[in-house]
């Protein structure tokens, strides 16, 4: 397990609090003795397989269309909270030819109704405007959001959203079929912690610790894993 996940076996029933994970407003500057522990691969060749990434077995051969990066996440998730402020600039800068998609991961109870919020604030229009601050109230202010009745009330006061209309998409039986369609992809891609990015349907990357080189290491990483990608399909 790297630092900077949380492992499925081990997945916290509930969120944690700030003592334990500070959610942070910004990028953190990494200091100089952790930039110098490890250097930023600068090319594919440079990455080492089962360290700075995994093949994903059965992976497909040359697609059409978007190359595919998924965030598998979980708002219970402290180390998704702490890789948010790094991700959400990267997802902005994204080439055209990349698209990006959050899938949160059912691991558990909680975590099925956290991924439910999620989908029903998307349904409702307010997934955009909540994604972080749902990060924050859990995190930073450690808000007890751990049920589908405080996840109604939370998202009806934060976005202002009609608390039945939440709580029917919430139980919408397309909201059941993406929740089954989260834990067929975790399955397939083989996905056992959080934040994990997976490239193309091909590549498998973790969340890093700072000894490691960190989030930054982590889209340092998955920036070489598109361009291979782009490379195999040309």
């Amino acid at each position: 397990l790297l630092l900077g996940a949380c492992n499925r076996e081990v997945a916290q029933p509930a969120p944690t609090t700030p003592a334990e994970s500070p959610a942070t407003s910004a990028v953190p500057a990494a200091s100089p003795a952790l930039a110098a522990a490890r250097e930023m691969p600068g090319s594919f060749d440079q990455l080492v397989p089962g360290t700075d990434f995994e093949l994903i077995e059965a992976a497909p051969g040359n697609q059409r269309g978007p190359i595919a990066v998924v965030e598998a996440f979980s708002y219970a998730c402290s180390h998704c909270a702490d890789f948010e402020p790094f991700l959400a600039p990267w997802v902005a800068a994204l080439p055209a030819d990349v698209s990006f998609e959050a899938v949160p991961m059912p691991f558990n109870d909680v975590w099925t109704e956290f991924a439910r919020a999620h989908y029903a604030a998307l349904d409702l229009g307010a997934g955009e405007r909540t994604h972080r601050a749902i990060f924050e109230a859990l995190h930073s202010r450690g808000l007890r959001i751990d049920s589908a009745d405080a996840l109604v009330r939370w998202f009806a006061d934060a976005a202002a959203v009609d608390a039945d209309a939440f709580r029917r998409a919430m139980d919408a039986p397309g909201t059941d079929a993406r929740i089954e369609g989260a834990r067929s992809r975790a399955e397939r891609w083989g996905i056992n912690s959080t934040p994990t990015l997976v490239i193309d349907g091909r590549y498998r990357v973790y969340g890093f610790g700072e000894a490691q080189g960190g989030y930054a290491r982590t889209l340092a990483v998955a920036d070489l894993l598109i361009a291979e990608a782009r490379k195999t399909r040309a």
